[in-house]
């Protein structure tokens, strides 16, 4: 199989997926949609720069990421409470979706991205390095200072 036809095939299969990375990023259904636009096409104009098939997920990622960065650059995120990218099929009570959704929201984007990535995408840390271009130490540190930040949110909240 060609190499952009495996690109075409994994957007295909992950197009969910990809959504949700996006939306988390802006806030904004619109903004997640053409950010996911402009990541497909730059993924398949410089699909040659791809190193190593393997590695395409965390490849496209970074360009997504990339992507959903700059147009929250030209539009600033609004702020809407809106928990669609929570769709963990275990919970079920809207309550706690927007409990965990307003302390995710809580935390600084270095912290909350990390959890994103490793807890709702689940990639492993290895990977989420390579989406955010920052060292596997600095991503382990960050997950778990963040999830402890989480913890101590909910915990305020007096959610346990």
């Amino acid at each position: 199989m060609e190499g952009i036809e495996k690109l075409s095939q994994y957007f295909e299969e992950n197009q969910e997926y990809c959504y949700r990375v996006a939306y988390h990023y802006t806030q904004n259904s619109e903004l997640a949609k053409d950010a996911l636009q402009e990541a497909i096409i730059k993924a398949m104009v410089h699909y040659s720069q791809l190193r190593n098939e393997k590695y395409m997920k965390t490849w496209f990622y970074r360009i997504l990421i990339n992507e959903c960065k700059n147009m929250l650059k030209k539009f600033p995120r609004r702020e809407e409470l809106d928990i669609n990218w929570i769709e963990d099929p275990a919970v079920h009570d809207q309550n706690l979706k927007i409990a965990v959704d307003h302390c995710l929201e809580s935390l600084k984007p270095q912290y909350r991205d990390i959890i994103y990535l490793k807890y709702f995408q689940g990639f492993e840390f290895k990977e989420i390095s390579r989406i955010l271009g920052v060292r596997n130490g600095t991503v382990k540190s960050r997950y778990y200072k963040g999830m402890e930040l989480l913890k101590t949110q909910w915990e305020g909240e007096n959610h346990v």
